[in-house]
């Protein structure tokens, strides 16, 4: 019987909505759960807040499984990223050294950019970053490495400009404030409303910045 409903169960899955995902996570059954987490981490940022509310459940399996989906839910993955790309990204904590290099170079390597998709990458390290920790702090650093390269050019800003600060990391907000800075130092006009809001939403960015080497806040 168990089995036969386990079948049944799946089969319902084909097509399940998010709001059935959302029920689905803490099914008695294991595949059950796992399939509906994937449907979660593939849900997009649009349903950001509802998977951010399963992760504040007080259910431990629905909660653990939808803060696992969160970064990938941040990432903006949708139909215009390569398919493998895309595969690869939902897997970002599975890829170290050489891979995560070669995963980083593929998405800077888009056209267009995606610098949302790297500062969510980036706040999900800074969040997760233990205290110890020489390999995570490699992976850090290819991230920020990145991420710079991915903030170049004007049309960046856009992007940047719908971006909902209080979802990120404050720290990754101001590694972006201060490269934008220093690539457009001359021209900070159009950069003062993404500080203005951000730093709303993250009062310590003021203090993030001014410990760091830019000053033309």
């Amino acid at each position: 019987m168990c089995l036969c409903f386990g079948g049944a169960a799946l089969a319902r899955l084909a097509g399940m909505s998010l709001d059935e995902a959302a029920v689905a996570l803490g099914d008695e059954n294991f595949k059950v759960r796992e399939q509906a987490e994937q449907v979660i981490r593939m849900a997009g940022i649009d349903a950001y807040a509802q998977v951010a509310r399963l992760a504040a459940s007080d259910n431990p399996e629905v909660a653990a499984r939808a803060r696992r989906s969160l970064p990938t839910v941040l990432l903006e993955i949708d139909g215009d990223f390569p398919p493998d790309l895309a595969a690869r990204l939902r897997r970002i904590d599975d890829f170290r050294g050489a891979q995560l290099e070669q995963l980083l170079t593929d998405l800077t390597g888009l056209k267009p950019p995606r610098p949302v998709t790297l500062i969510a990458l980036h706040s999900h390290w800074q969040a997760r970053r233990p205290d110890s920790p020489d390999a995570t702090r490699k992976l850090n650093g290819l991230l920020e490495s990145a991420l710079l390269t991915g903030l170049r050019g004007d049309a960046v800003l856009t992007d940047l400009s719908r971006l909902r600060p209080e979802r990120y990391e404050a720290g990754t907000l101001a590694l972006v404030l201060d490269s934008l800075s220093k690539q457009r130092a001359e021209d900070l006009a159009p950069l003062l409303p993404l500080h203005d809001a951000w730093t709303r939403s993250h009062p310590q960015l003021l203090q993030l910045l001014q410990e760091g080497t830019q000053k033309a806040w």
